[in-house]
Protein backbone atom coordinates (compact mmCIF):
# COMPACT_ATOMS: atom_id res chain seq x y z
CA UNK A 1 0.00 0.00 0.00
CA UNK A 2 2.98 2.34 0.38
CA UNK A 3 3.10 3.62 -3.18
CA UNK A 4 -0.68 4.24 -3.29
CA UNK A 5 -0.60 6.11 0.04
CA UNK A 6 2.44 8.11 -1.07
CA UNK A 7 0.76 9.19 -4.33
CA UNK A 8 -2.56 10.01 -2.66
CA UNK A 9 -0.96 12.20 -0.01
CA UNK A 10 1.36 13.85 -2.48
CA UNK A 11 -1.55 14.74 -4.74
CA UNK A 12 -3.45 16.16 -1.77
CA UNK A 13 -0.47 18.33 -0.85
CA UNK A 14 -0.04 19.56 -4.42
CA UNK A 15 -3.73 20.43 -4.65
CA UNK A 16 -3.60 22.27 -1.31
CA UNK A 17 -0.53 24.27 -2.31
CA UNK A 18 -2.04 25.19 -5.67
CA UNK A 19 -5.12 26.41 -3.83
CA UNK A 20 -2.99 28.57 -1.51
CA UNK A 21 -0.92 29.90 -4.42
CA UNK A 22 2.38 28.40 -3.23
CA UNK A 23 2.39 26.16 -6.31
CA UNK A 24 1.18 27.08 -9.80
CA UNK A 25 -0.03 24.81 -12.57
CA UNK A 26 2.43 26.63 -14.83
CA UNK A 27 5.22 24.96 -12.82
CA UNK A 28 4.31 21.70 -14.50
CA UNK A 29 3.65 22.77 -18.10
CA UNK A 30 6.45 25.31 -18.71
CA UNK A 31 10.18 25.79 -18.10
CA UNK A 32 9.66 29.28 -16.69
CA UNK A 33 10.23 28.43 -13.03
CA UNK A 34 13.23 26.14 -13.23
CA UNK A 35 16.12 28.56 -13.38
CA UNK A 36 16.33 29.12 -9.63
CA UNK A 37 15.11 25.59 -8.84
CA UNK A 38 11.81 27.03 -7.63
CA UNK A 39 9.74 24.08 -8.78
CA UNK A 40 12.17 21.40 -7.68
CA UNK A 41 12.76 22.79 -4.21
CA UNK A 42 9.05 23.21 -3.45
CA UNK A 43 8.06 19.76 -4.68
CA UNK A 44 11.02 18.25 -2.85
CA UNK A 45 9.87 19.89 0.39
CA UNK A 46 6.36 18.54 -0.09
CA UNK A 47 7.71 15.03 -0.69
CA UNK A 48 9.68 15.26 2.55
CA UNK A 49 6.53 16.30 4.43
CA UNK A 50 4.55 13.40 2.97
CA UNK A 51 7.26 10.90 3.90
CA UNK A 52 7.42 12.15 7.48
CA UNK A 53 3.64 11.98 7.74
CA UNK A 54 3.80 8.38 6.54
CA UNK A 55 6.11 7.59 9.46
CA UNK A 56 9.48 7.49 7.70
CA UNK A 57 12.78 9.11 8.57
CA UNK A 58 14.22 11.22 5.77
CA UNK A 59 17.59 12.23 4.31
CA UNK A 60 17.78 14.99 1.72
CA UNK A 61 20.48 14.87 -0.99
CA UNK A 62 22.59 12.39 0.92
CA UNK A 63 25.63 11.22 -1.02
CA UNK A 64 25.86 7.54 -2.00
CA UNK A 65 28.79 5.99 -3.85
CA UNK A 66 28.94 3.32 -6.51
CA UNK A 67 31.78 1.83 -8.53
CA UNK A 68 32.01 2.66 -12.22
CA UNK A 69 34.90 1.01 -14.04
CA UNK A 70 36.99 0.96 -10.85
CA UNK A 71 36.23 4.60 -10.18
CA UNK A 72 34.08 5.67 -7.26
CA UNK A 73 31.16 7.84 -8.36
CA UNK A 74 28.80 9.65 -6.03
CA UNK A 75 25.14 10.26 -6.68
CA UNK A 76 22.73 12.21 -4.53
CA UNK A 77 19.14 11.05 -4.67
CA UNK A 78 16.78 13.89 -3.86
CA UNK A 79 15.35 11.95 -0.93
CA UNK A 80 16.21 8.73 0.87
CA UNK A 81 13.67 7.40 3.33
CA UNK A 82 14.16 4.93 6.14
CA UNK A 83 11.87 2.54 7.98
CA UNK A 84 13.15 1.40 11.38
CA UNK A 85 16.62 2.69 10.44
CA UNK A 86 16.73 0.58 7.28
CA UNK A 87 16.88 2.13 3.82
CA UNK A 88 13.39 1.88 2.34
CA UNK A 89 13.30 4.06 -0.79
CA UNK A 90 15.17 6.45 -3.02
CA UNK A 91 12.98 9.20 -4.50
CA UNK A 92 14.01 11.36 -7.44
CA UNK A 93 11.94 14.27 -8.67
CA UNK A 94 12.63 15.59 -12.17
CA UNK A 95 10.99 18.92 -13.04
CA UNK A 96 10.12 19.98 -16.60
CA UNK A 97 13.69 20.95 -17.49
CA UNK A 98 15.13 17.55 -16.54
CA UNK A 99 12.38 15.19 -17.68
CA UNK A 100 13.91 14.17 -20.97
CA UNK A 101 16.39 11.70 -22.49
CA UNK A 102 18.80 12.27 -19.63
CA UNK A 103 16.69 9.80 -17.68
CA UNK A 104 18.06 6.95 -19.82
CA UNK A 105 21.28 8.46 -21.26
CA UNK A 106 23.72 6.10 -19.55
CA UNK A 107 26.69 8.24 -20.58
CA UNK A 108 25.67 10.85 -18.01
CA UNK A 109 26.90 10.11 -14.46
CA UNK A 110 23.73 11.65 -12.99
CA UNK A 111 21.40 9.64 -15.26
CA UNK A 112 18.60 8.17 -13.13
CA UNK A 113 18.75 4.84 -14.93
CA UNK A 114 22.53 4.66 -14.68
CA UNK A 115 22.45 5.21 -10.91
CA UNK A 116 19.65 2.71 -10.54
CA UNK A 117 21.76 0.06 -12.26
CA UNK A 118 25.21 0.86 -10.87
CA UNK A 119 24.47 1.51 -7.20
CA UNK A 120 22.95 -1.91 -6.36
CA UNK A 121 25.94 -3.73 -7.86
CA UNK A 122 28.30 -1.84 -5.56
CA UNK A 123 26.06 -1.97 -2.47
CA UNK A 124 24.16 -5.27 -2.54
CA UNK A 125 23.45 -5.21 1.22
CA UNK A 126 21.98 -1.69 1.28
CA UNK A 127 19.31 -1.76 -1.41
CA UNK A 128 16.04 0.15 -0.99
CA UNK A 129 12.73 -1.66 -1.32
CA UNK A 130 11.52 1.07 -3.69
CA UNK A 131 13.21 3.23 -6.27
CA UNK A 132 10.79 6.01 -7.20
CA UNK A 133 11.35 8.39 -10.11
CA UNK A 134 8.87 11.20 -10.70
CA UNK A 135 8.99 12.96 -14.05
CA UNK A 136 7.06 16.09 -15.05
CA UNK A 137 5.85 15.41 -18.56
CA UNK A 138 2.60 17.05 -19.68
CA UNK A 139 0.24 14.83 -21.63
CA UNK A 140 -1.20 17.82 -23.43
CA UNK A 141 0.19 20.16 -26.09
CA UNK A 142 2.27 22.88 -24.51
CA UNK A 143 3.44 26.36 -25.55
CA UNK A 144 6.44 26.43 -27.85
CA UNK A 145 7.47 29.75 -26.32
CA UNK A 146 7.51 28.32 -22.79
CA UNK A 147 9.19 24.99 -23.45
CA UNK A 148 12.83 24.24 -24.20
CA UNK A 149 15.00 21.23 -24.85
CA UNK A 150 18.62 20.37 -24.17
CA UNK A 151 18.56 18.08 -27.19
CA UNK A 152 16.81 20.13 -29.85
CA UNK A 153 16.20 23.74 -30.77
CA UNK A 154 12.79 25.13 -31.61
CA UNK A 155 13.32 24.74 -35.35
CA UNK A 156 13.93 20.99 -35.18
CA UNK A 157 11.15 18.64 -36.22
CA UNK A 158 11.78 16.57 -33.10
CA UNK A 159 11.12 19.59 -30.91
CA UNK A 160 7.81 20.07 -32.69
CA UNK A 161 6.94 16.49 -31.84
CA UNK A 162 7.89 17.02 -28.20
CA UNK A 163 5.60 19.97 -27.65
CA UNK A 164 2.61 18.03 -28.99
CA UNK A 165 2.91 15.98 -25.79
CA UNK A 166 6.19 15.67 -23.87
CA UNK A 167 4.78 12.61 -22.10
CA UNK A 168 3.91 10.78 -25.31
CA UNK A 169 7.31 11.64 -26.74
CA UNK A 170 9.50 10.53 -23.83
CA UNK A 171 7.65 8.11 -21.59
CA UNK A 172 7.52 5.09 -23.92
CA UNK A 173 11.32 5.26 -24.01
CA UNK A 174 11.46 5.53 -20.21
CA UNK A 175 9.59 2.25 -19.99
CA UNK A 176 11.47 0.55 -22.81
CA UNK A 177 14.96 1.50 -21.60
CA UNK A 178 14.21 0.73 -17.96
CA UNK A 179 12.82 -2.69 -18.81
CA UNK A 180 15.81 -3.50 -21.00
CA UNK A 181 18.39 -2.51 -18.40
CA UNK A 182 16.60 -4.19 -15.51
CA UNK A 183 16.52 -7.44 -17.46
CA UNK A 184 20.32 -7.27 -17.68
CA UNK A 185 20.88 -6.29 -14.06
CA UNK A 186 18.65 -8.05 -11.56
CA UNK A 187 17.89 -5.93 -8.51
CA UNK A 188 15.46 -6.53 -5.68
CA UNK A 189 13.96 -3.05 -5.61
CA UNK A 190 10.56 -2.20 -7.02
CA UNK A 191 11.16 0.48 -9.62
CA UNK A 192 8.23 2.88 -9.88
CA UNK A 193 7.98 5.41 -12.69
CA UNK A 194 5.58 8.19 -11.71
CA UNK A 195 4.63 11.22 -13.73
CA UNK A 196 3.30 14.63 -12.74
CA UNK A 197 0.88 15.65 -15.48
CA UNK A 198 -0.27 19.26 -15.13
CA UNK A 199 -1.14 18.98 -11.42
CA UNK A 200 -1.67 15.29 -10.71
CA UNK A 201 0.83 12.49 -10.03
CA UNK A 202 0.10 8.99 -11.29
CA UNK A 203 1.95 5.68 -11.23
CA UNK A 204 2.63 4.99 -14.91
CA UNK A 205 4.76 1.84 -14.63
CA UNK A 206 6.03 -0.43 -11.87
CA UNK A 207 8.78 -2.96 -12.38
CA UNK A 208 8.87 -5.66 -9.69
Amino acid sequence: MFIQDFIKRLNNEIENKINTGFLKEDYFITWDYNYQSEVHSRIQAIIVKVCYNLGFDVEVERGFNYDNNNKSVRFKPDIAIYKKNKLFAFIEYESTNSSDARFYDIKRPTCDLRCLLKYPLSNPTNIPKYWIIISTLPKLEISQKKWKSYEYNKRDSEFQRIIKSPFNYYFPEYIKKTKKELEKTKINSKVCLLNLNKNKIKLEKEFK
